[in-house]
């Protein structure tokens, strides 16, 4: 269950780190910006005074106005409409960075009117997108589907496929909105096409982002991370360091959901730099967060307390009381988990009930810095009325009483628990809470109510499919049913659980046979290519020693046939000083001959 939660963390922590719903400064691109300005000419103006707006639009609200202001004023003054609608949509834009959408949107219809006024269908076709956009984030889904739905045809009718992917990705976020996830993903499919034409890297960059999320929050984290990875190289390309970093962290979680620690910490190790430079708060407490959880899996605990205290001052720095109580109640986890772990090393397996019978406050003693970051934290999310953080934090106090004996206060805490997960409609929670206040039940002997709980409980769960609770739940029933001579219903419960059991294991191997087989085929291909490189240079090898070889006796005949000719050569001289007649000169003809026909077969020999 815990690792459920942490999972629901992360994937939130993935949503919120997306380029939609974060933007951060780099400090360094401000700076080149600023240069850049100071020295460029009048004509390349206008492009770096809207670059350096949008940058530090949230650092410095009124700077970036002026600067905006100031790219509009240039436009006019050149009697540039293309200049001046960018600059309209520029302006809006800085605004919408600030969450101020209805004034980025009248800044988009000035755009808009100038364009139809001078009949620029470019202009046209990016400002109806935006107004459907800023619709959009307005939760006006009907209306930005008009407005988007007529830029998507002006977009199509120029040829314009930068606008055409910006339009099919603002679409398929409003069918996610809807829950339409399946067209969703389809039209999403259809803006990478139309964006790959364009070679528009920041819409390809976002679309494979969000369509990574898609596949994290259903739980395929493999296909998550493919996209991510894209997402990855486009955000390298763009130079966008902060989007970069977002993507790695999200790389991270995904791979800490398929228990590759360490790839996760690789990735986590990747962001956490960019980060810090950045000095972007949220994206290094996601990090520590983490690294956190990681450790706490290994049971080093230790460093998983280490980080959540990295994380936990951030949070406390930046005023973020929701992150605080998230933090204090993790925090409460890992102190709870390793005192429970030290007790039962002592005691054994019969830990809980040897706890119950001794009635005794040394075991809640052990328990108390758990509690105390437990209590701190539900102080925090009751002030701050985190509903589900309080929920969570009520059922981890209910767990810490029952492991230290103390039944009647772990009911009180169980109960507040049902009754805010009846509230909220968590099914989940609600199952999880009934079943420990049916465990508490059994503990007192209370064996009818122990039925009554642990089949309500059931009947949530089932829903939810919550395997590992209705696991739990039929082997209580078993051994209840088995206390009260019900050999019967105890089997039938035994033979339930033991069909769940082997159902999780099942699940288990066959993500643990994917994962080998996804291992095992990266492995093959890593060696596949040694093998080739290996055969490569074998056979770089064999050319080598084989041109050895032939050079070497070419240059051996070459020596061969220059000194017996050079022997032909005096001995025919010779021949023709004492020798001058004309059967003397028949002699040397044939010695030459002789000679010639040696040389040749000795040639052949060779080759």
């Amino acid at each position: 269950m815990l690792r459920r939660l942490v999972t629901y963390c992360l994937l939130f922590c993935s949503f919120f780190s997306s380029p939609q719903a974060i933007y951060s400064q780099d400090p360094v691109k401000i700076d080149s910006l600023e240069n850049v300005l100071k020295s460029k000419k009048k004509k390349d103006r206008f492009e770096v005074l809207t670059a350096l707006s949008v940058e530090i639009a949230r650092l410095d609200y009124v700077q970036s106005q002026e600067l905006a202001d100031e790219a509009i004023s240039l436009a006019k003054k050149r009697r540039d409409i293309k200049l001046e609608v960018s600059g309209y949509i520029n302006k809006g834009y800085c605004h919408e960075l600030n969450y101020e959408d209805s004034i980025a949107a009248t800044l988009f219809r000035k755009a808009l009117e100038i364009s139809n006024e001078k009949n620029y269908n470019d202009g046209k076709a990016e400002a109806l997108y935006r107004i459907g956009r800023s619709l959009s984030y307005q939760r006006d889904y009907s209306a930005s589907a008009e407005y988007l739905d007529k830029s998507l045809e002006l977009a199509r009718n120029s040829g314009n496929f930068k606008i055409e992917g910006q339009v099919l990705s603002s679409l398929a976020d409003n069918m996610r909105q809807a829950g339409n996830i399946d067209e969703a993903m389809a039209f999403y499919q259809k803006s990478l096409e139309s964006a790959r034409k364009a070679d528009d890297i920041n819409t390809l960059g976002n679309v494979y982002s969000t369509i990574g999320s898609l596949y994290y929050s259903r739980g395929d984290y493999h296909q998550a991370i493919r996209n991510y990875e894209e997402s990855r190289k486009f955000r390298i390309q763009m130079g966008s360091r902060l989007r970069t970093a977002q993507t790695e962290n999200n790389i991270a979680n995904s791979y800490y959901n398929l228990a590759r620690y360490d790839m996760a910490i690789e990735y986590y190790q990747k962001a956490l730099p960019l980060f810090e430079e950045l000095k972007y708060s949220v994206g290094i407490a996601s990090v520590y967060n983490g690294m956190a959880v990681i450790y706490f899996d290994q049971k080093l605990y230790d460093k998983s307390l280490e980080y959540h205290s990295r994380k936990l001052e951030i949070s406390e720095e930046t005023g973020n009381l929701k992150e605080v109580g998230n933090t204090l109640n993790n925090i409460g986890n890992v102190y709870e988990k390793m005192t429970y772990d030290s007790i039962s090393e002592i005691l054994g397996s019969d830990y809980e009930s040897i706890v119950i019978r001794e009635k005794t406050d040394i075991y809640l003693k052990a328990y108390s810095k758990a509690l105390d970051y437990y209590n701190q934290s539900l102080e925090i999310r009751n002030k701050v009325n985190d509903r589900p953080g309080l929920l969570s934090t009520l059922g981890n106090i209910g767990v810490l009483y029952l492991h230290s004996g103390k039944l009647d206060i772990a009911m009180k805490y169980l109960d507040k628990a049902r009754i805010l997960s009846q509230e909220m409609n968590n099914t989940a929670e609600l199952a999880l809470s009934l079943m420990r206040i049916g465990q508490v039940y059994n503990y007192k002997g209370q064996n009818d109510m122990t039925i009554r709980y642990m089949n309500q409980s059931l009947q949530y769960a089932a829903q939810s499919d919550l395997k590992a609770v209705m696991e739990d739940i039929y082997m209580t029933l078993s051994d209840i049913f088995e206390k009260k001579n019900d050999y019967y219903q105890a089997l039938t419960y035994y033979k339930l659980f033991s069909n769940m059991k082997d159902s999780i294991s099942r699940e288990e191997s066959v993500k643990m046979m994917t994962e080998m087989q996804l291992k095992f085929e990266t492995e093959s291909i890593l060696k596949a290519n040694e093998l080739l490189v290996v055969q490569s240079q074998l056979s770089e090898t064999r050319v080598r020693q084989q041109k050895f070889i032939i050079y070497f006796f070419i240059i051996i005949l070459g020596l061969i046939s220059g000194l017996v000719l050079f022997l032909v050569i005096r001995n025919y001289r010779k021949r023709q000083e004492l020798n001058r007649n004309e059967s003397g000169n028949l002699n040397s003809s044939l010695l030459l001959k002789k000679i010639s026909l040696k040389l040749t077969r000795l040639f052949h020999w060779i080759i």
